[in-house]
Parts: structure tokens; sequence; C-alpha cells
């Protein structure tokens, strides 16, 4: 593996307008905002990588203030001037600096998309050399689209029925309390074959269980994040009251995380 040295490291934060506003059980995201990183080798090769945060704390503590202040002021000094050859010593590197994930997966990834160009190599390949055995590339993904909270079923359905016209294969819509089972249920009957999933963004409890449990006969392939944001604990005790699968995506922050 050909190493990179890091000679510079440019921050570019952007705001674009969504094709239709994302409504969550929290609100509604008119844009796309971000911080992308253009990282550049002493060998004039560039590595693109990119903090998904938002303009307000919502989705996480995490925003385009935060991310700009720490990666400028406590994370880029630590990577400039710095020769890696393998991908897996960004972590250490950043670790002096406590939390702040989707600032550092920035640069993470850009370091990786610089490895990836500097060997000649296609990202996932890269990311199959580092993954278990069998988890090469098969050249091809199953791509989904998160939709968000509509006025009506009907809204619904037409703006899943466009992105399967897209290509879209795995569907994922935003539920809250009052526009849930039976909006599941609808979809369902209307289109029993596509890959559904539901996610709540945290706007349930665990008294909840039951109401939750309707949605086991509509066959989902998960629901995700239904309590508490940095919660596993009570998610742990939901699951067994539950057939569908939950996923955790708020509350999981490390490979720590995932452990538990």
């Amino acid at each position: 593996m050909c190493p990179i040295t890091i000679q510079s490291i440019t921050l570019h934060p952007v705001a674009l307008p969504l094709v239709e506003p994302l409504k969550t059980s929290f609100g509604e995201e008119p844009y796309k905002a971000a911080v992308i990183v253009e990282l550049i080798t002493d060998k004039g090769v560039v590595g693109w990588g990119e903090a998904s945060v938002e303009t307000r704390p919502g989705y996480s503590p995490e925003t385009m203030g935060t991310a700009l202040h720490v990666l400028n002021e406590f994370l880029v000094p630590l990577l400039v001037g710095q020769t890696i050859d393998n991908p897996a010593q960004v972590p250490a590197l950043l670790r002096s600096v406590r939390g702040h994930p989707l600032a550092k997966h920035s640069l993470e990834a850009a370091v990786w998309d610089a490895l990836a160009k500097t060997n000649d190599m296609r990202l996932a390949d890269l990311f199959a050399m580092y993954a278990p055995e069998g988890h090469q590339s098969r050249n091809r993904a199953v791509v989904g689209v998160s939709i968000g909270i509509q006025p009506t079923v009907e809204d619904t359905l037409a703006i899943i029925q466009k992105r399967l016209n897209q290509g879209y294969r795995r569907i994922k819509l935003k539920i809250k309390p009052g526009w849930d089972v039976e909006l599941a249920r609808a979809v369902r009957a209307a289109l029993p074959d596509i890959m559904l999933m539901l996610d709540a963004n945290s706007a349930y409890t665990l008294d909840d269980a039951a109401h939750l449990a309707q949605l086991d006969e509509l066959n989902l392939l998960m629901i995700e994040q239904p309590l508490g944001h940095d919660d596993i604990y009570q998610h742990s005790k939901l699951q067994p009251q539950l057939k569908t699968p939950i996923c955790l995506d708020e509350s999981i922050k490390s490979a720590d995380d995932l452990r538990l």
C-alpha cells in the first residue's frame, strides 16, 4: 500500500435546498447541509469527505458551526503533515479530541478516498481489504431512499411510486405518534411487495410497545430508532416485545456502542 502524506485540508460548508423538504418527528429540514472536506496529498491527489451535519442540533448535537470550529481548531491540525499508509490510523490520530464523530468521519473518509486514488483502487475494493473475508464488492448495491412525513397517505404513495420509478428499492418512511400504523398499513396494502421500513427518530417511549407491536403484521425490514436518541438499554427491553427488528442509528456512535 503506497502511503499518503497530507499536505493541506480545506473545508467547504454547503447548504443545498432539498428537492422535497424532509419532515420528521422532530421538525422539517429544508436543506441538505454538510461540511465538505478537501484533502490534498504531497503528490497532488485529492481526497473528499463529508461531515453530514445540519444547521441546528436536531438529529445530532453537531452542527455546521460546531463542525467547522472543531475541525479548524483541533482536528485538521492533527492530520496535516501526517504520513498514512492505513486508514485505520486516523481514529488513533484524532483520539485526543473527544466526541464529534461526524466531524472526525469527514477526515477519515477523505483519507480513505485519497489512499484509494493513490493506489489506483476503487474505494469499494479498499474497504474490502479491511473487512472480514467474504465482503468483497459485488459491483452493485440496492439503493434506498428516506421519505419524510407527508400531508396525506395519498401524497406518501405518490412519492413512493416516484422513487420506485427512479430505481430505489428500499423505502424508508418517517413516522411519529398518530402517523404510523395506519400509514404503514395503507402503504403495505397498496404496495405489498416493496422492501419497507420505518424511522421514528426517537418519537416513542417504552410505554408504546403494544402500539408498535401492531406493525409486526406488515413484514417490515426494520423500525429505526423508536426510543431515545441516546438510549440503548430501553431498546433492548423493547425488542423482545416486537417481531420486527429494531435498528439503532442515533444512539450508535462508536464500535463500542455496537458491542453493547
